[in-house]
């Protein structure tokens, strides 16, 4: 018997339209690992939440997935993007303009039978909170993929609901 997810789980063909949308390149998204973060491995966890500020999704990517969404937005060049990745921090204008892909991804948890979500909190860390890691360990509903932007690195996306 299937699940009722309580919040909308896109499906990837959904991400990579709306990600190719946002940047202008055609992505492509196939299945592929869950992302997980270890030492000096940091990851970026976007959370979503209700109106009243209850989790209901987040997405977790890799450093090299996150600089090259971030990069590709605004057409910088793949080798400032891995740059950035190699040194376990996003430079803040990748920074700024991942944030504005993660913005958009709200819609990706959005449907007109479930509750509206909007973008919690960005951030870079080598350790899930504890509320995001219970989540990892028992979501909703979960899709892990390994996502591609031409010219760029490619890297690897988990998105889980509650």
């Amino acid at each position: 018997m299937p699940t009722t997810l309580l919040h909308n789980l896109p499906e990837a063909g959904h991400v990579a339209k709306t990600l190719s949308g946002l940047i202008g390149r055609t992505a492509s998204c196939k299945p592929g690992k869950p992302v997980a973060p270890a030492a000096k491995l940091p990851v970026v966890v976007a959370t979503y939440v209700e109106a009243a500020g209850k989790l209901a999704a987040v997405v977790v990517m890799d450093l090299p997935l996150a600089c090259s969404a971030g990069a590709a937005l605004v057409m910088l060049p793949q080798v400032v993007a891995d740059e950035s990745a190699k040194s376990g921090k996003i430079a803040d204008n990748i920074a700024e303009n991942l944030h504005e892909v993660l913005n958009v991804w709200s819609g990706l948890f959005n449907s007109p039978s479930t509750p509206r979500v909007k973008l919690g909190t960005v951030a870079t860390t080598d350790k899930l909170a504890p509320e995001i890691a219970a989540l990892a360990k028992a979501p909703a509903g979960r899709l892990d993929l390994e996502v591609a932007i031409p010219g760029y690195t490619a890297g690897r996306l988990t998105l889980l609901v509650t």
